[in-house]
């Protein structure tokens, strides 16, 4: 055996572990460098003080769950999962909403020292960090492996995905997945108590973060438990199924303790209607249809990850989401599918799975009815709405193999320099090429005249124009976290609104459209009737941002090469703020002073009436 080869060997002997390894320096190191390439992937986020990190209104309620949990539970000291801050005066509960429980709590405190936009921005950062760091923890306790695990955690901190969710804190929440199965895979092994517990506290940080992602937990488990034969052959399957079912009922006490009123709202366990069986939204008037939104172009393309702004509808490409520099990696140890193919079927079902329950092709549908039309049918996996989130687990196990081609790859090498430079390079180049860097940030702009809206004395207040709870409200809640009134309406999940409150909020859409025409009796109706103070009336309003350039493509570049724009048309989202046309600005303000009399404040964003 060449020496290269014994090396090789030698890093490999690690792959069976007793229990949880001790952390070695090298894997502390490993923690530093993830972080230093935090910040440098997602530069400037780390250097842009006060600066949002999106536009976009899944930012806005971002923005707000983090408001919340810091109003609902530092503040006041109650649950923060009914809510009497929106659809004023009924109130509203949250357990069908994505808040996000840990993340927005951690945003929340952390932004009453640096502010909101800068808090979410440090919690990214730690998001990616950490990714890197259990993805490559993972690794080593599966192949031995720390250079590959390195290429590993580097692969699955920088994806692409997370930039695809920038703005969406719960669904770039992803290193808890690698976390727990690293600790399922140690509990069928050893059967260590402190293996079931790491299982069910991996399972209580995803339910804190991102219920979709504890259905994807679960799946992982159930892989374990069919194919933990192939993890370690000296365990007897019914031993090794009996030690991974005791941590999965630990996992499910954690969960049941951590998030029950969203596991009870989301699966019907309450006595209401699973979430996903609730009422889909309706198209908005921009001419956007989320019903299309979500069951088709959520699902990804034959040829790449599907990315919807909307309006833009493009393709990148599965070589560009996982890097070329990945593919390189794996060719050159292309063994590792003979070694390693229970990984490469795992991602395999998980690709096909994330096609949707139709298959396309470059954009255009075929009629080709895949296995993910199954899954609206199946209980608790219909949870699973949006199929392109499959790809975090296709993310998953590509970057388990990329580990192990890496390791085959390196027993070639008789020098140990070669090892470590080899390896650098592969880092930095896959770091370099997924990174989203530059990437763009921006200038929230809110009338300071809200601030000043709790002196007048107000209860709750309404903002003009309103869209009936769509993604065009989600500024007014970004406006709550400045005023802090209760308003009617505002922006949440579809599925956390019932049909008594979307009736109210719709009808609130028609009021102010009436008031577009002049006519204010509508507005003043429900004003008095759903018990608001304070009417304010803004200079803007929220149109459909036109398509761009990227609209219809496939890409099939490098990351780093088309990122800017990719990214930024996620950071922007489908709407955007505009001027209204001098004249109905005008007649709205003419209306409303009627109905109300003179505005008590008012500066060139917003004019604020007194209804009382």
């Amino acid at each position: 055996m060449s020496a290269g080869a014994a090396a090789g060997v030698r890093e490999g002997d690690g792959a069976r572990d007793a229990g949880l390894p001790r952390l070695r320096r090298a894997d502390l190191a490993a923690l530093l460098l993830y972080a230093v390439a935090a910040v440098l992937v997602t530069w400037p986020l780390a250097a842009s003080p006060g600066r949002a990190v999106s536009v976009r209104g899944d930012y806005f309620i971002n923005v707000w769950n983090a408001w919340w949990m810091d109003t609902a539970v530092l503040e006041r000291g109650e649950s923060p999962w009914w809510t009497d801050a929106l659809h004023h005066p009924r109130g509203l509960s949250l357990a069908k909403h994505t808040l996000s429980p840990l993340n927005s709590l951690a945003v929340g405190a952390l932004s009453r020292v640096v502010g909101v936009h800068d808090s979410f921005k440090a919690v990214l950062l730690v998001h990616v960090a950490l990714g890197g760091w259990f993805m490559y923890l993972l690794a080593v306790r599966l192949t031995g492996s720390r250079a590959g695990a390195l290429v590993a955690g580097t692969l699955f901190a920088a994806t692409p995905y997370r930039t695809c969710y920038v703005a969406q804190m719960n669904v770039g929440t992803l290193e808890f997945l690698p976390l727990a199965l690293f600790f399922m895979v140690g509990a069928w092994r050893t059967g260590r108590a402190g293996q079931a517990l790491g299982v069910a506290l991996a399972a209580a940080l995803v339910a804190a973060t991102s219920l979709y992602y504890l259905v994807f937990a679960a799946l992982l488990g159930g892989l374990v438990l069919l194919g933990g034969r192939t993890l370690d052959r000296s365990v007897p399957w019914s031993v090794g199924a009996r030690r991974l079912l005791a941590a999965g009922a630990a996992a499910a006490l954690a969960v049941v303790l951590v998030a029950w009123p969203t596991v009870a709202g989301m699966t019907g366990l309450d006595g209401g209607a699973p979430g996903a069986a609730l009422e889909e939204p309706e198209a908005d008037a921009g001419g956007f249809d989320p019903v299309s939104d979500r069951r088709e172009l959520r699902s990804n393309d034959l040829l790449g990850f599907s990315w919807v702004g909307p309006p833009e509808r493009l393709v990148v490409s599965w070589p560009t989401m996982l890097g070329w520099t990945t593919v390189l990696v794996l060719l050159l140890g292309a063994g590792v599918f003979r070694e390693r193919a229970a990984w490469a079927v795992a991602a395999l079902l998980f690709f096909v799975l994330g096609l949707g329950p139709e298959l396309q092709v470059g954009g255009e549908p075929t009629g080709v009815p895949l296995p993910g039309a199954w899954l609206a049918d199946l209980p608790v996996l219909a949870m699973l709405r949006k199929p392109d989130r499959f790809y975090v687990l296709v993310a998953l196990f590509v970057a388990l193999l990329a580990a192990g081609a890496w390791r085959l790859v390196l027993a070639r090498l008789t020098d140990a320099r070669h090892r470590a430079g080899a390896t650098a390079v592969v880092v930095v180049l896959l770091a370099a090429e997924l990174s989203p860097a530059p990437l763009s940030t921006f200038e929230v702009d809110v009338s300071p005249r809200l601030a000043t809206l709790r002196d007048t004395g107000a209860r709750s207040v309404v903002d003009l124009p309103q869209d009936a709870g769509r993604p065009r409200d989600a500024r007014w809640n970004l406006g709550q976290t400045v005023h802090g009134l209760p308003m009617p309406g505002g922006y949440v999940t579809n599925l956390a609104v019932d049909p008594e409150r979307k009736a109210v909020a719709r009808a609130w859409r028609d009021a102010d459209a009436l008031l577009g025409r002049g006519r204010a009796d509508a507005l003043v109706r429900l004003v008095e009737s759903e018990d608001v103070d304070l009417v304010v009336l803004h200079t803007t309003e929220a149109v459909k941002r036109e398509a761009g350039p990227l609209d219809g493509r496939t890409i099939w570049a490098p990351f780093a090469l088309a990122d800017a724009a990719v990214a930024e048309m996620r950071q922007r989202g489908h709407i955007e703020a505009r001027p209204f046309a001098r004249g109905v600005l005008a007649a709205r303000r003419r209306a409303l002073e009627a109905a109300f009399g003179a505005p008590i404040a008012e500066d060139d964003r917003v004019v604020v009436f007194d209804a009382r």
